[in-house]
């Protein structure tokens, strides 16, 4: 569910105007952002052989976090560029269309529940 009410939360986000109510979709995109850290790291560590799990969770580590300021960048770029609810609204809806992959093309892992 987290998967898609991240950037589900985004889209609604880049159309807000009203700053209570922005700032409370803003809480709810952080909640569904953290089921998604918890998932990943999840799937990452029980998935893993256990003499790998060390090795496995430092490239994780190095990817996930490393790739996070390559994002800001870009996400940044295209804001200055086009406007902020334009790289808000186009950058969810990539993750959505993502999200949407995964869930159609890797039905297994909706049985790892």
């Amino acid at each position: 569910m987290g998967l898609f009410a991240f950037p589900g939360l985004l889209i609604v986000f880049a159309f807000v105007r009203w700053i209570p109510l922005a700032l409370l979709v803003l809480f709810a995109a952080g909640i569904s952002q953290i089921f998604i850290f918890n998932l990943c790291n999840s799937l990452v560590q029980t998935q893993v052989e256990h003499r790998l799990r060390g090795r496995v969770m430092g490239i994780y580590s190095l990817v996930f976090f490393g790739m996070l300021p390559l994002g800001a960048l870009w996400i940044g770029a295209a804001a200055s560029r086009f406007g902020e609810g334009s790289a808000i609204l186009a950058g969810s809806t990539v993750t959505l269309l993502y999200a949407a992959a995964l869930w159609f093309f890797m039905p297994g892992l909706r049985k790892l529940d």
